[in-house]
C-alpha cells in the first residue's frame, strides 16, 4: 500500500461516524443458530463460501437477509449483539453459555 493511501485511510478513522460504524461486530442468528461469523454460518450449513463476503455486506446493510439454496433451502441471517463464548464451540450453545461483550 502506499504511504499516500496509508495517510488516507488513517485519517478516515479520525471520524467518529467512520470509525464506530468500522468497530461494529455482531454475531448472526441463522434459523434459530448462533454464529459468531457470516462465514462461520456458511461453513456449518455448507453453503457456498465464495458468496459470503457479498452476502455480508447487504446483511450489515439492512440486518436481516435470506438466502436460498437452489434445491430451495431457505436460511434467514438477522444480525444480533455480539457475545463472547466461553469455549471454542462456536455454533448451538445454551444461552446460559453466552457472555454479553461489556
Amino acid at each position: 500500500m502506499s504511504l499516500k493511501l496509508s495517510i488516507a485511510v488513517k485519517k478516515t478513522w479520525q471520524n467518529a461516524h467512520v470509525r464506530n460504524a468500522r468497530s461494529q461486530r455482531h454475531n448472526v442468528l441463522v434459523n434459530g443458530l448462533r454464529f459468531r461469523s457470516v462465514y462461520a454460518a456458511f461453513r456449518h450449513f455448507r453453503l457456498p463460501v465464495n458468496k459470503h463476503e457479498r452476502f455480508r455486506l447487504a446483511l450489515v446493510k439492512d440486518g436481516y437477509r435470506e438466502f436460498t439454496t437452489e434445491s430451495g433451502v431457505l436460511y434467514q441471517f438477522r444480525l444480533v449483539e455480539r457475545v463472547e463464548w466461553k469455549t471454542q464451540l462456536v455454533v448451538n450453545k445454551p444461552a446460559e453459555e453466552w457472555v454479553t461483550r461489556t
